[in-house]
């Protein structure tokens, strides 16, 4: 029971990380290219 808790957290904050990285990622790739293009 508590395994299964601590694997769905585990899956939440991992989705929650993959989701920010991946919005980082976005947003670091559109100041490259205001950079290159302003």
């Amino acid at each position: 029971m508590i395994l299964r808790l601590l694997k769905n957290s585990i899956v939440k904050i991992y989705k929650i990380a993959s989701i920010v990285r991946f919005n980082t990622m976005k947003t670091d790739q559109e100041l490259i290219f205001q950079q290159l293009y302003f």
